[in-house]
């Protein structure tokens, strides 16, 4: 009788575990997802620095994918200054009202580092709140098809 031993498979060999999808549904396409890569990890990247970066993808809108995330990425960008605007200016007044510069920073801070990550890792699950925000404002926004550019 033979035991089993994963210790001889070679790597031409298909594992079901590699082959398993994650299950989700996905909105764009595998060639749509590679050519927006790039705006949308630069739409969050550039948020840390309060740089709206954000701004060229949805201005171009050539690809879905990195519109989606700019979306969220430019809703981000703008509660994150209205947070800490609204923040320093009751600051003056009071001291109390320091809660809303610090748990409007962190927050921002937080979704744009989880913003980031589904952008490096190509899914386009919306963030918690923000994503489904961002996608009621601007449903007015959407990709531009090929064809319709070039006439």
């Amino acid at each position: 009788m033979e035991s089993y031993s994963n210790l001889g498979a070679s790597d031409d060999e298909d594992h079901p575990i590699q082959e398993a999808e994650s299950g989700e549904a996905s909105l764009f396409s595998e060639e749509e997802r590679a050519d927006g890569l790039d705006g949308a990890r630069f739409s969050y990247l550039f948020n840390f620095f309060g740089l709206p970066f954000c701004l060229i993808p949805l201005l171009k809108r050539d690809n879905a994918f990195s519109l989606f995330h700019a979306k969220q990425a430019f809703l981000l960008w703008v509660l994150f200054f209205a947070s800490l605007t609204l923040g320093w200016s009751l600051c003056w007044i009071s001291l109390k009202f320091m809660w809303i510069f610090i748990l409007g920073g962190g927050l921002s801070l937080t979704l744009n580092v989880l913003g980031h990550q589904r952008a490096l890792d190509e899914r386009d699950t919306s963030l918690p709140v923000v994503g489904a925000l961002a996608e009621q404002w601007f449903a007015t926004l959407s990709a531009r098809d090929e064809e319709s550019s070039e006439d």
